[in-house]
């Protein structure tokens, strides 16, 4: 009766032996795949982030009207020291223009400062923020609309019609 009693409880601590180790084996694939998950995770989010950092950098693309397979870049190289002085300036006078804080370095616009406003979409600065940017950049620094520069006061004349030279 011993015996198979024995017997017993070896063919017991042989099943909870194996059990054991089923469940290890489990846990073990159970965290690999989750580890595997969480780093193809991260490398997916670092490669989608480089992208838009990269597409952030050429913001400015577009097809070109000659090859719609051919995409090519506009590099903005900002303005030059001529063109700046053809932006308006104001003089800033809060009575008149209420309070106003540059975007650039966030101050507030203190009576007298020389502020400068874009053409095409008015956003105002100061002339030494702006024109930094300018430098650099041929783009608003809040709206990202292209500066454009007026060089005559009035329209050039229309070439005169083909067969009247």
């Amino acid at each position: 009766m011993s015996d198979a009693g024995d017997n017993e409880r070896t063919t017991f601590q042989r099943n909870s032996l194996s059990l054991q180790g089923v469940i290890v084996f489990a846990a073990f694939m159970g965290s690999f795949t989750f580890l595997s998950i969480l780093v193809c995770y991260c490398l997916s989010r670092n490669s989608r982030r480089r992208r838009l950092i990269e597409r952030a950098a050429h913001h400015q693309t577009f097809r070109s009207p000659m090859s719609s397979s051919v995409a090519s870049v506009t590099i903005d190289v900002g303005l030059k020291e001529d063109a700046l002085k053809t932006l308006p300036e104001f003089i800033y006078n809060s009575a008149a223009s209420g309070k106003l804080e540059c975007p650039v370095c966030l101050e507030d616009f203190e009576e007298e400062d020389i502020g400068r406003s874009l053409p095409v979409c008015e956003h105002s600065f100061h002339v030494k923020c702006v024109d930094m940017w300018l430098k650099s950049n041929s783009t608003c620094p809040v709206c990202r609309s292209v500066v454009k520069i007026q060089l005559d006061d009035h329209e050039p004349e229309p070439p005169p019609p083909p067969g009247m030279v």
